[in-house]
């Protein structure tokens, strides 16, 4: 196996470290190309040979390394990315997945954890370290499932609501309010958003939870 690494960290210790991990990986060759800064690492990637993966450290010295994650997609580069930081707030966990990253490595990660990380994104799947999985899914959960008192629904909001759990159509709903379809399918999106769901059974479901609908 033959791999083209670019790890973006300004920590030398942890770039030593990470390329010997590397090099228990890679049967073949092993390029593993070093930028301690956001700047060199753009560098690199327009310079060279395209990379299989890129490592990402959040805290550099030049620029935000959520920002960096954010320009590389935008450049529509496909080389995965995988974030490894000392940061494990699950926020900034969720933040790296959302913006791109395929992965989310703890750098209180044992050996045999990075070795699994690798190989698993070798293979192309996502991997997120053990200790950061559940504090992630909580955060989830919370930012998906609003308490009933954040919810600020107007008259009009409530109407729509109620006949969306009824099974309503958008046109029905519009036909039985007076109103547009376009004017529906906006409340429905304002309801969908305040609920913290992506589609009308979602959408019903968390209204009876919350009590918002009989």
């Amino acid at each position: 196996m033959s791999l083209r690494i670019l790890v973006v960290d300004d920590h030398p210790l942890f770039l030593a470290g990470i390329q010997e991990v590397l090099a228990d990986l890679a049967a073949g060759v092993l390029t593993v190309r070093e930028a301690n800064n956001a700047a060199s690492a753009l560098d690199l990637l327009e310079r060279e040979s395209p990379f299989d993966w890129i490592y990402l450290d959040l805290n550099l010295p030049d620029k935000d390394g959520m920002n960096l994650l954010s320009t590389i997609h935008t450049l529509g580069l496909d080389t995965p990315v995988v974030v490894i930081s000392g940061d494990d707030d699950p926020n900034t966990v969720d933040s790296a997945l959302k913006a791109g990253a395929c992965g989310f490595v703890s750098k209180a990660s044992t050996r045999e954890e990075l070795l699994e990380a690798f190989r698993a994104i070798n293979r192309g799947d996502q991997f997120i370290s053990n200790a950061l999985r559940a504090p992630l899914a909580e955060f989830r959960l919370g930012t998906k499932r609003p308490r009933r008192e954040s919810i600020r629904l107007t008259r009009r909001q409530r109407e729509v609501l109620n006949l969306l759990a009824k099974g309503f159509s958008n046109a029905a709903i519009a036909d039985a309010l007076g109103l547009s379809v376009s004017t529906v399918k906006s409340h429905v999106s304002t309801l969908f958003e305040a609920l913290g769901v992506d589609n009308r059974a979602g959408c019903t479901r968390a209204a009876l939870r919350l009590g918002l609908i009989d």
